[in-house]
């Protein structure tokens, strides 16, 4: 069953637009799409049998005052199959950041989002026999921006819940519409992702995605198509 992750305003916040919740709960399986699209709830609302209807843990009593750091999460990624993505994009991974932590911890605003490596070498040469050693130590050419689909906004993470966004890219040079020139490309071999609040990065790996001369866009935490 599918429980929920509050949502809530900044103190003293607007009151105009009522806090949202985004059902999710880290399983085995990577976290349904689904789950991390924002569901109108009153925050006063408890624990209930469909997450459907945006019922799942229940708002908390307070508001945790403390932010998520890196040691406190884990990070997920899985190709989004999406018809959504916006132009100039072609693809979507959807990346979880899972709290694992045993109390609950708040994010907002805009992770960082750092290439390293390639998960395989094998002289930039796809025909060369495997096994291919990975690149851990490169960090190839990389452009990296913002897509700003909506405000972000303050969610509480209990432990066991997650906050998504998404990573969009390219196999083609879109004004051209041409194939990807250079040397023959890899998945990076992992990324590191950087919350606010916390330099310390945490680990992605692995990484799916072969962006075009290393441009990527990403989203707000907690925003995803």
């Amino acid at each position: 069953m599918l429980l929920a992750l509050t949502v809530v305003g900044l103190a003293a916040c607007d009151t105009s637009h009522p806090p949202v919740v985004a059902p999710a709960r880290d399983t085995s399986a990577p976290p349904a799409v689904t789950a991390s699209a924002p569901v109108p709830r009153s925050p006063s609302a408890r624990a209930g049998a469909g997450a459907g209807a945006g019922a799942g843990a229940g708002a908390t009593t307070a508001p945790a005052t403390r932010v998520c750091r890196a040691t406190d999460l884990r990070a997920s990624a899985t190709n989004h199959e999406s018809h959504r993505v916006p132009a100039p994009w072609a693809f979507d991974v959807l990346v979880s950041l899972t709290n694992r932590s045993s109390s609950a911890c708040t994010l907002n605003g805009w992770a960082e989002f750092t290439m390293v490596g390639k998960a395989q070498l094998c002289d930039d040469n796809p025909f060369v026999a495997s096994p291919c050693a990975p690149d851990l130590r490169a960090r190839p050419e990389q452009q990296v921006s913002r897509v700003d689909l909506r405000p972000p906004q303050l969610y509480v993470v209990r432990p066991g819940e997650y906050v998504a966004f998404d990573v969009l890219w390219n196999h083609q040079i879109v004004a051209q519409a041409e194939d990807c020139p250079g040397p023959w490309f890899a998945d990076p071999y992992e990324a590191e992702i950087r919350v606010p609040g916390d330099r310390a990065p945490i680990i992605l790996r692995p990484v799916p995605l072969q962006p075009c001369q290393g441009k990527v866009g990403v989203t707000a935490l907690g925003v995803t198509l």
